[in-house]
């Protein structure tokens, strides 16, 4: 009954949000109604189950299903906050703060090692200042996350921003681009961001069936061998979910990439600017046009204005 009642649920429903967020919660509360069937004793269960007449039944079904869509929504809805958390985004005060900052100085360290950039560990690590500084060491900037996704996802976002590319600001940017991309390419973003999503979710869900296994545990409301089995079970999926959406991530923050280097030029079609002759004018270009749509006002308004498409029939006549 529950399983038909689903199955048409699932055909209604947007396949993404099947997939992120709908198969994951059928399976988290799978395994909590599991947990719980064990603990009261499945005899117990089955004998009450059986004392429902047929409308209590199908009333209870239609119930499950509709709790199983609304909670699948409610993660759909915090996909954006699951990503942040995932990131790093922390805070700056309290323990978050302080644990966002141990764990960015734990990565600077590694990548700084990594890539021989002993100035930054000189200037950061006074236990380090016994190392020779390599003449020209290049200082490293700070944009370092506490999290390796969010690391990943951070190098995505300074691409197109670097100044030895194309100046531009890719978080402000990125919801206009998307526009302007091809629906290939469109469904190639989709399918990693989709990837990424599931992953995460299963994560989170997994951690939580850790976390409250053992609260139950320790509230002494559940019995020991199934409590241990379902953290320990929780936490092995947590981290290989995780791991996971370590690859879906470089996977995304590549065509992210893409997507700059090959159709920014069909955004500032759109927008109605000329494309530059020289990289160092569109680094020009793409500033002063992110100042102009974000401040109201740019640096240099004269570029914009000479960038700007003519229409038709408004050049002089010689």
């Amino acid at each position: 009954m529950l399983g038909g009642m689903l199955d048409k649920v699932t055909g209604v429903l947007d396949q993404r949000l099947v997939l992120t967020s709908l198969l994951p919660a059928i399976a988290f509360w799978a395994a909590v109604a599991g947990l719980a069937g064990a603990q009261a004793g499945w005899p117990r269960v089955e004998a009450r189950w059986n004392g429902f007449d047929s409308t209590a039944k199908i009333l209870l079904a239609v119930a499950a299903v509709a709790f199983l869509v609304l909670f699948a929504l409610l993660l759909a809805a915090a996909e954006g906050a699951f990503l942040s958390l995932y990131e790093g985004y922390w805070g700056d005060r309290g323990l978050g703060g302080w644990l966002a900052g141990t764990r960015k100085i734990r990565h600077q360290r590694q990548r700084a090692s990594r890539d021989g950039d002993y100035e930054f560990i000189y200037r950061n690590y006074p236990r380090d200042r016994n190392k020779k500084l390599p003449e020209g060491a290049a200082r490293r900037p700070d944009y370092i996350m506490p999290t390796r996704l969010g690391n990943i996802i951070k190098a995505a976002e300074l691409y197109p921003n670097d100044a030895g590319r194309y100046g531009m600001d890719a978080v402000f940017f990125w919801p206009r681009l998307y526009q302007v991309i091809p629906d290939s390419a469109r469904s190639g973003l989709v399918d990693a961001r989709t990837s990424l999503a599931l992953m995460l979710n299963v994560c989170t869900l997994a951690l939580v069936l850790a976390a409250g296994s053992l609260i139950a545990l320790a509230a002494t409301a559940i019995r020991p061998s199934g409590a241990l089995w379902a953290a320990a079970c929780g936490l092995v999926i947590a981290w290989l979910a995780y791991r996971s959406a370590l690859g879906a991530a470089r996977v995304y923050g590549e065509l992210v990439r893409s997507a700059y280097d090959l159709y920014r030029g069909d955004l500032l079609d759109r927008l109605g600017f000329t494309r530059p002759g020289t990289l160092a004018e569109e680094r020009t270009l793409w500033r002063n046009l992110s100042q102009q749509m974000y401040r109201r006002v740019a640096d240099s308004p004269a570029v914009l204005d000479a960038a700007r498409v003519q229409p038709p029939g408004s050049g002089q006549s010689t």
